[in-house]
This record gives structure tokens, sequence and C-alpha cells, in this order.
């Protein structure tokens, strides 16, 4: 049965979808409605040029209010994570978000071919979601290393960033009065699983979250691992340029 901090962060993720249904997509609805009649009264007064600016101005507003829920769904939960599971789903957040945050984010996977269940894919995810916000915004970490791997009996999450960090004699207190770690808390318990904090002042956070092989009902043993980075814009460029200029010279 779910405690009251998991049934918090559901009230407020429900918060939030009412906030963008009723302000963001609620308003660019009114304006759609209000666009709509303009094209009406143009149309009935034969001003055909500027019923077509109305109808261009609509369709802005109207592609506006799709971005907008889809950017919703993806942030509540990816539809992609039941179809091309963790792996892939874990790729595509890392990529957008060093685009957008300039962190270099470094994944190493162990799993292989292996699938997680339905029920791990959430919480490794959700954890996943969560150690990177807070190593961003609340550590201002510039890098952060996930490692997602299997062994010993185990399915296992490890999230390292080399942020601001704080007191590790606060950790307890910190885990009992943060919403978002408490919750990673009780989900990775919820699925049978541990999870703990490692952290010091300056030193950066490690985040890591272990579930029971059974729960995570894994297949049987994958390929190699897999490492990749996703780098910030700018220097994603610089790493493709200098790579094209190698391949001219030894041409």
């Amino acid at each position: 049965m779910f405690s009251q901090e998991i049934v918090a962060a559901r009230e407020e993720e429900r918060k939030l979808v009412s906030s963008v249904l009723h302000h963001d997509v609620g308003s660019l609805a009114v304006g759609i409605s209000a666009y709509l009649d303009a094209i009406e009264k143009d149309l009935r007064s034969e001003k055909l040029g500027k019923a077509l600016q109305w109808m261009k101005r609509t369709r802005g507003l109207f592609d506006q209010s799709v971005a907008r829920l889809k950017r919703l769904a993806i942030e509540l939960r990816p539809p992609d994570l039941d179809v091309l599971g963790l792996r892939a789903v874990l790729k595509q957040q890392f990529t957008q978000i060093s685009k957008l945050k300039g962190t270099r984010i470094r994944f190493k996977e162990t799993l292989g071919k292996n699938r997680l269940s339905a029920n791990a894919t959430t919480v490794l995810f959700r954890v996943a979601q969560e150690a990177l916000n807070n190593a961003i915004n609340h550590g201002h970490a510039t890098q952060v290393d996930f490692r997602l791997g299997a062994s010993k009996g185990k399915v296992s999450l490890t999230v390292c960033d080399n942020g601001t960090g704080f007191d590790a004699s606060e950790q307890r207190a910190r885990v009992s009065s943060s919403l978002g770690l408490r919750v990673m808390q009780e989900m990775a318990a919820s699925a049978g699983g541990d999870f703990n904090i490692d952290s010091g002042q300056g030193q950066g956070t490690t985040v890591r979250v272990s579930l029971p092989i059974e729960a995570a009902n894994l297949g049987p043993a994958g390929a190699a691992p897999r490492e990749e980075t996703a780098e910030p814009e700018e220097k994603s460029r610089s790493v493709r340029r200098r790579s094209r200029s190698r391949r001219r010279s030894r041409a």
C-alpha cells in the first residue's frame, strides 16, 4: 500500500495536469474560439484576405496547444517507455536535457537485451528522472553519470553528479523532509528494493537504487555493456567538427 508521501506526490502531479489544462491549454482554446469567431465574421462580410490571416493565427495557436500537451504527457510518463524500454527512453531524455541545460550526461548500461518488468521500469525511470532534476536544479551539477546493470541477484541504478552536495550528517533529515527523495525511497521499497544516498559538502551526490532480480523480471544474460555520453550542444558540435577534420586529413 502506498505511503502518504506517494499519495502526496500523485496529488502534486494531478495539480500540475490541472494547472496546465486550465491555464495553458484552456487559454489557448479560448484564443482559438475567438479567432474562429473572427473568421466567421470576415467570411460573412466576404473579407477573404482577413479570414485567411485569422486562420493562420488559429493554426498557430492549435499547434502550440498540441505541443504543450505532448510535453506534459512526456513529463508525466513517456509513451515510449513501455514500447522501447528503459534504456532507449533514458537516452532520449539525457540527450534532450543535455542540449537544454548544458549538462554532460554519461550513461553506461549492462543489461544487454534483457527487458525489465513494467513496475521495475517505472521505478528506475522515476528515480533517474528525480535524481537528474535534483543534480541540475539543486546541486548545479555540470556532469552526471548513470550506471544501469544487473549483478548478484539485483538490478541497480547508480547516479553520480559533481554538484554541490550536502553534509552527510544531514542525510537522514534530508530524506525525511524532502518529498522528492522520500518518494524515490518509497518507490524502491514498494518494489522490494533498496535506496540510499551518499553526499558531502562540495563533493557531489550519489544516488543508488537496487531491485531484486525477481521483481525486475530479467531474462537471460545479455549482450556487452553499452556506454554513451550526452554532450551539451556546443561541445557536441565541436567534437563533430574535429572528427570530420581528422577524417579529411587521413584521406
